[in-house]
């Protein structure tokens, strides 16, 4: 059986939600994908990102979307999400997982972080 991961990465045109997480007070930066449905319309996507990213982080707010992209706030992190192409070679992070505290680097992604 093929997982909907598995399924995502066959496809060459897949997409999958892009979460990048600036922390103000340390200067850290990190970008996750994660396994997500996107959806068709622009009010969809606008309404899942809404959905999605205080899931994966507890009392963000959305603060601004435009251009396919949300900016979210929670204390001192400012979180960009959209929907993107999947990299090759990038591991897909199930909607489950919340990111650990303070912002750390996951073997496997050191690629996609930037200091």
């Amino acid at each position: 059986m093929i997982s909907s991961v598995d399924s995502m990465k066959a496809s060459a045109s897949a997409k999958a939600l892009w979460v990048e997480v600036r922390d103000s007070s340390s200067g850290e930066r990190r970008v996750d994908l994660y396994a997500a449905p996107v959806p068709r319309t622009r009010g969809d996507r606008e309404r899942l990102l809404n959905r999605l990213v205080p899931q994966i982080f507890p009392g963000a707010k959305l603060r601004t979307y435009a251009g396919g992209a949300g900016t979210f706030v929670r204390e001192q992190l400012l979180i960009t999400a959209h929907f993107g192409a999947i990299r090759e070679g990038v591991e897909l992070l199930p909607l489950e997982e919340k990111l650990p505290e303070p912002l750390a680097s996951r073997a496997g992604q050191g690629s996609l972080f930037a200091t």
